[in-house]
């Protein structure tokens, strides 16, 4: 028997071989052998971290790779390449395309491909490029930039194959989808009617449409297609009137690859092109240029008669504009005529109203107690006669102030009263008025409450503000119920002065806050304890304040009170 033996020893790797010696079945002596193998071992080690460095480095790669023995048989192949073709599971090592087919039927086809392409890539000898087209299960195609390389021993046998190959779908449908858009945009130049010629970076011409062709009058594209822009330009420089400007003018264009857009140039027959130059720029790396011409004689022929008809059209306007301008004028005379007939129709009929009701009322009071006495005096006692005589006294009085506020209100009306400003002592005027109605305000128990502190004065006529604030506080009274208080108030700005006059009555409702100034409205109504009012008071005291240029407004809540604002300029 022998015995083999592998031992280390000191770093070292030793294989001990020992071997019998027999002489008539009995052992005569033992022969052993030992080799060193560190150096060995050493050198099958690197080799298997280099196999898994080679495996996990095409493993990484998105491309795929495949190792194949000259039979066909596939010794290695990278997770992209096994992905690929669905053999994540399968032992593919020894086997060749044909068999391997049978794991991944749907791929027989891609693989028959394969090993046809193989062989002619053996036949070559050499490096062989290829597109190979293969389908995926979901029903997308991908494209494969396919590179094989061939490996021949000394004598010339087959040792092996290298397969490479990189996924180029996208890079595929983006050259379709280029070579789509070239196309429409060939189709689409071809239909201008402007004059388009493109060259390359290069500077040789790539396109002419027709249009450009007829401007030129090239008969021939395809001697021009492919030669140099420039020395096509040198060609056409006659056409133009300055031959040279048009030579000198490309040159700059050309150096400086700017857009230049509606260039005109006139040429020797008498046309005038305007012309546009576009370069095409990428990535900071310029693709082409396009030089666009179109023929603008006709619009430079009409320019004269249109600035002339551009004078012409101007004056029409002006004229227009006059006109239009008078009949605004006109209309706006014509609706401020308008307003101020609705207005004094206005005021008419409320004056009509005013005498036919308000005046009448009074009389026909009047009339009757008259009658009263002149048909029953004999019958008559002495407290008939005092009561009656009280009512005849109260139905004159209302009728004065009536007749009175009429009169004012129609001197207003017809501009016959004039303002006499003076400088006027507000806390006098309030004064003044309190002590005339202190006796209403005792009898109706109403608390007066006077809160100017400072004296103010305001530079108006004496006599309509006194009528005014008169009216208002008087307003207050009638309209405050027993036990109410009456506030006045007054502030002094930079520019104006407001005046307010506040009470605790029975107040208005919206309906009646926005009609009290408005003559054709009816708001006149009676007070707490019955007082007559004549409806015109309000209506003169705005007229009064708007003669100083000044504003009067109330603020009201019904059951709540009423304050009424007054503002006049320093």
């Amino acid at each position: 028997f022998e015995d083999n033996t592998i031992f280390h020893n000191q770093n070292k790797i030793w294989h001990t071989t020992l071997t019998p010696v027999f002489d008539i079945n009995q052992i005569k002596f033992i022969v052993g052998t030992s080799v060193d193998l560190t150096e060995l071992k050493a050198a099958e080690n690197a080799l298997k971290l280099r196999e898994e460095q080679l495996l996990t480095l095409i493993n990484s790669s998105s491309d795929i790779i495949c190792f194949k023995d000259g039979a066909g048989r596939w010794l290695e192949a990278n997770k992209a390449d096994l992905e690929l073709f669905m053999l994540q599971n399968v032992d593919f090592r020894g086997k060749t395309d044909a068999e391997l087919a049978q794991y991944s039927p749907f791929y027989y086809s891609a693989f028959m491909v394969c090993k046809d392409s193989d062989e002619v890539a053996w036949i070559n000898g050499t490096e062989t490029r290829s597109l190979e087209i293969i389908p995926t299960p979901n029903g997308i195609l991908r494209y494969f930039d396919i590179i094989k390389v061939p490996l021949f021993y000394e004598d010339g046998k087959r040792k092996g194959l290298l397969v490479l190959g990189r996924d180029i779908s996208d890079r595929i449908k983006m050259e379709k989808i280029n070579e789509d858009s070239l196309s429409r945009l060939e189709v689409l130049i071809h239909s201008m009617s402007q004059g388009v010629l493109f060259e390359d970076n290069l500077g040789k011409i790539q396109l002419l449409n027709p249009a450009f062709l007829y401007l030129f009058g090239i008969t021939n594209p395809e001697s021009v297609i492919g030669l140099d822009c420039r020395i096509a330009a040198d060609y056409s420089k006659s056409l133009f009137k300055n031959p040279e400007r048009f030579i000198l003018r490309i040159d700059e264009i050309n150096r400086n690859h700017k857009i230049v857009t509606n260039e005109l140039l006139e040429l020797v027959d008498g046309r005038f092109f305007e012309r546009d130059f576009i370069p095409v720029i990428y990535n900071n790396e310029l693709k082409g240029k396009f030089w666009i011409y179109r023929d603008v004689t006709e619009i430079k022929n009409s320019e004269q008669y249109f600035k002339e008809s551009a004078i012409e059209i101007k004056k029409y306007n002006e004229i227009i504009e006059s006109s239009l301008y008078q009949k605004n004028s006109l209309i706006e005379e014509l609706t401020e005529i308008k307003n101020q007939l609705e207005r004094t129709n206005a005021e008419k009929d409320k004056f009509f109203s005013i005498i036919a009701h308000d005046l009448k009322s009074p009389f026909s009071g009047f009339l009757g107690l008259t009658q009263i006495i002149a048909e029953d005096y004999e019958e008559l006692s002495v407290d008939n006669l005092m009561e009656i005589g009280t009512n005849m006294k109260i139905s004159a009085t209302n009728l004065f102030k009536l007749l009175e506020n009429l009169l004012e209100w129609a001197n207003v009306m017809q501009g016959n009263i004039s303002v006499k400003k003076e400088n006027v002592s507000i806390n006098n005027i309030i004064t003044q008025i309190y002590n005339v109605n202190k006796l209403t305000f005792e009898l109706k128990e109403i608390k007066f409450v006077n809160n100017i502190q400072n004296e103010i004065f305001v530079n108006a006529d004496k006599q309509m503000i006194e009528t005014v604030i008169r009216n208002l506080i008087s307003n207050a009274i009638k309209f405050s119920n027993k036990n109410g208080t009456i506030s006045v108030y007054a502030i002094e700005n930079d520019n104006y002065i407001e005046i307010s006059i506040a009470d605790t009555g029975i107040g208005m409702d919206e309906n009646m806050v926005k009609d009290l100034f408005v003559l054709s409205k009816k708001t006149k109504r009676v007070g707490t304890d019955g007082e007559q009012s004549t409806g015109l008071g309000l209506i003169l005291c705005k007229e009064f304040i708007e003669l100083h240029n000044g504003k009067l407004w109330v603020e009201s809540e019904v059951n709540l009170g009423s304050t009424f604002y007054i503002t006049l300029p320093k």
